[in-house]
């Protein structure tokens, strides 16, 4: 209940950010070229400004991909829709971007960084899926086959067996 939670949480932000009016960094953008210029001047590293924003997309989508994931448990689903719903909605936050904020500035590299966050927190989150899904945070795991009548019944039955000996 808790991931689930959060993913709610996690996802309102992300529109927040996608469908602000104005780019989130455009306050900044002038201290993010200097930045970057810096980095490339001292030799410490040799960055541009849009792979400061692609790596920045990465790193904002790949929360996505692991909560999300997380939130399915070790349902089969969870094997593919992280993904496809993260291609999904990047797609839709980059084309909403087109057609309804004229000072954004949608691209097809955005898309593809996004997912690539996604796709990036699925695959930290597959090991993981199992033992979050049966915390006692998230209740128990649905159809894993063993109800608790169905364990009561086999307690009893190891009961009977031993006082009849």
């Amino acid at each position: 209940m808790i991931v689930r939670l959060l993913l709610l949480g996690y996802l309102s932000i992300i529109a927040l950010i996608v469908l602000a009016p104005d780019p989130i960094d455009s306050a900044y953008r002038a201290e993010e070229i200097a930045l970057a210029a810096f980095l490339r001047g001292s030799g410490l590293i040799s960055l541009q400004y849009w792979q400061m924003e692609l790596a920045a997309n990465v790193v904002l989508f790949l929360p996505l991909g692991l909560l999300l994931t997380i939130s399915l448990g070790r349902s089969r689903i969870s094997l593919w829709l992280p993904p496809l719903f993260g291609a999904v909605v990047s797609t839709a936050a980059e084309i909403g971007q087109l057609l309804l904020l004229p000072d954004r500035f949608p691209s097809p590299i955005d898309v593809i960084s996004n997912t690539l966050g996604v796709v990036l927190g699925w695959c930290i989150a597959l090991p993981f899926r199992r033992s979050a899904a049966s915390a006692e945070i998230d209740g128990p795991v649905e159809g894993d086959g063993r109800d608790a009548e169905h364990e009561l019944s086999e307690q009893r039955d190891g009961f009977s067996e031993q006082s009849a000996v």
